[in-house]
């Protein structure tokens, strides 16, 4: 994937370089099934330059073992979702990331990254469904795991969203 190599000399969004913010490159096997896709990278992720290797990535590991989805079987990418990052690096970084690695199954967490594919969805109405996109990838949106630190009520309608994937 020799696109992404040019990464970490990007300027198009303005957003790296600012407030200690460098790009946080995807990773895992390219050759996977599943593509998850969060919407900004934590501290965590900014200093490691590791996608989900925060509290928040725990989390979710978590929720996959559940669904039965495992880590060998999933190309990471976790991006900055401002308004500026959805239309420059979307188009520059993303779209062709997903052709290259062309997942069966994209998990979309939260609704910024659902938006991505369904601008009209909203992920209070199609969580733990699967929608038709492009070139047959379904897509598989989720609440943001880390949204139950904010609404502690959905620990339970995201554990059995996960556990739904893979039945």
């Amino acid at each position: 994937m020799e696109f992404l190599d040019r990464i970490d000399d990007c300027t198009a969004c303005g957003i790296c370089g600012t407030y200690n913010r460098v790009p946080v490159p995807p990773m895992g096997n390219p050759e996977a099934e599943f593509m998850v896709i969060g919407s900004s990278p934590g501290v965590t992720e900014n200093k490691t330059r590791i996608p989900y290797s925060g509290y928040a990535g725990d989390n979710l590991r978590e929720l996959l073992n559940i669904a039965g989805i495992h880590e060998d079987n999933i190309w990471w990418r976790d991006k900055a979702l401002g308004k500026r990052q959805i239309k420059t690096c979307t188009e520059k970084w993303l779209f062709p990331e997903i052709l290259t690695v062309d997942p069966k199954y994209i998990l979309t967490l939260g609704a910024k990254p659902l938006q991505l594919f369904f601008p009209s969805e909203k992920i209070s109405g199609c969580h733990g469904q699967i929608l038709e996109w492009e070139n047959g990838i379904k897509i598989l949106p989720m609440y943001e795991p880390a949204s139950v630190a904010y609404n502690p009520l959905l620990a339970d309608e995201i554990e059995a969203d996960f556990q739904r994937i893979m039945g």
